[in-house]
């Protein structure tokens, strides 16, 4: 245990931490039972990526109903990321589009590359992804932190066809035309 740990949850004075991971402190309060129910999955993954077989655990919400993609095709996810303490640091549901991307071919953290490869179109996960499968020792943008674990809620929405895909580049072109505007 750390000296001087703080609460995940609050930044008060931590008395105690998760048994199972030991990356999340708590201080006792009421708030600590409703994390606990939200880590313990998370909690579970933790102690598989320490064993150090994997980079990322996934665990099923919803079961899809749908093919899954290859390599190099374009997809749409929707997805909210958060740190370990639960700190949200981007959602595309809030922004109201999916991420459109080509998987499996580094666009997205490789945590994604792997996992949404092996999801099909409709199925939701939670995805826990290592630093190494994550942004590793630099973290990104000053919102995600160096050597940070990360927890995805991820659906896989859809496999582009190529006309979407063109439709899709139209878009993009025509936003990027507004900003410069």
């Amino acid at each position: 245990f750390a000296m001087n740990p703080s609460c995940t949850i609050c930044n008060a004075t931590a008395t105690n931490q998760c048994a199972g991971c030991h990356k999340v402190a708590y201080c006792g309060r009421p708030h600590q039972k409703q994390h606990w129910r939200e880590h313990k999955p998370v909690c579970v993954a933790l102690r598989t990526l320490a064993a150090g077989t994997v980079g990322f655990t996934r665990r099923t919400l919803t079961e899809g109903n749908g093919e899954c993609p290859q390599a190099g095709q374009r997809i749409k996810a929707h997805y909210t990321g958060t740190l370990l303490n639960g700190t949200e640091f981007d959602c595309s549901r809030k922004k109201g589009r999916p991420l459109a991307f080509a998987i499996g071919i580094g666009q997205v953290v490789r945590g994604w590359d792997e996992a949404l490869l092996e999801m099909s179109v409709g199925e939701r996960a939670q995805l826990v992804i290592s630093p190494e499968y994550g942004y590793g020792a630099s973290g990104a943008g000053g919102v995600i932190p160096p050597n940070a674990y990360l927890v995805f809620d991820v659906e896989l929405v859809s496999i582009e066809d190529e006309e979407e895909e063109e439709q899709d580049a139209e878009a993009e072109d025509a936003e990027e035309e507004d900003a410069e505007a």
